[in-house]
């Protein structure tokens, strides 16, 4: 299975997990019913904005299970923002990530992989350069 479809397959494991339709769930998302069952269905590739919107409509969703199939589909409440001490008005001494770190750091990793392509052609331009050079000078 390609990414996508597994991507789509957790996306609709979700959505049933809800009990919800993929009306209903389209419409949460603000996405067109007819849009959203081309991507749950695979018949159209995933844009990054469809898998914020579920991660911000849906802060209970794991959003690195949701990307990658890693971990569970839900936060545990001791993975989630808010701690018990929360819930009295008091704010937890310990940092927990929000999904929009999470958004973040994929969307830095993204610039981070697109850095490192342009890096590696230009090395390999280089390299073709420099044979080519080196071959001329073979030939002189």
């Amino acid at each position: 299975m390609k990414y996508s479809e597994l991507t789509s397959s957790r996306i609709k494991e979700f959505r049933t997990s809800k009990g919800l339709s993929q009306a209903a769930f389209a419409g949460i998302l603000g996405v067109n019913e007819v849009q959203f069952n081309k991507y749950e269905n695979n018949k159209t590739a995933i844009p990054l904005r469809l898998i914020s919107n579920i991660i911000n409509s849906f802060p209970e969703v794991n959003p690195n299970w949701l990307m990658t199939g890693t971990g569970k589909m839900s936060l545990s409440s001791a993975d989630s923002n808010q701690s018990s001490a929360d819930t009295i008005g008091e704010k937890s001494l310990q940092y927990e990530p929000s999904q929009a770190d999470y958004i973040k750091l994929q969307k830095e990793g993204l610039k981070d992989k697109e850095k490192i392509i342009s890096l590696l052609e230009t090395i390999n331009s280089l390299e073709i350069e420099l044979a080519k050079a080196a071959n001329k000078e073979e030939h002189s």
